[in-house]
């Protein structure tokens, strides 16, 4: 099993959004994605990457109020259970890009 604590202290929210593909923009001292829950709340995807902020540990979208770790963002975005989630963050964090592509999303 996975270490969830550990992964979600230690795996970057830009480095997962990235590894599944969301569209990531900087903006000053703060970086954006697309919302990973956007469509699965609202129905629609996010078409304004400004509305959701990469934190520390996570994200948060300021337009549909999704907000969750970086486990929670790889089984929003991907519509995986759980334990697939973890596994992608865990490929991510120990093996980096080399593995993105041997990595079925």
């Amino acid at each position: 099993m996975y270490n969830t604590d550990a992964l979600i202290k230690t795996a970057t929210p830009q480095t997962v959004a990235e590894a599944i593909g969301l569209s990531i923009v900087r903006k000053g001292s703060h970086t954006y994605c697309e919302c990973p829950s956007h469509k699965k709340r609202l129905g629609k995807k996010d078409s304004n990457v400004s509305n959701c902020v990469l934190t520390a540990h996570g994200y948060h979208c300021f337009s549909c109020g999704a907000k969750g770790d970086v486990i929670q963002m790889v089984i929003d975005y991907c519509n995986m259970p759980f334990v697939k989630a973890a596994e992608l963050v865990s490929n991510e964090l120990y093996f980096g890009r080399r593995n993105r592509q041997k990595t079925a999303f």
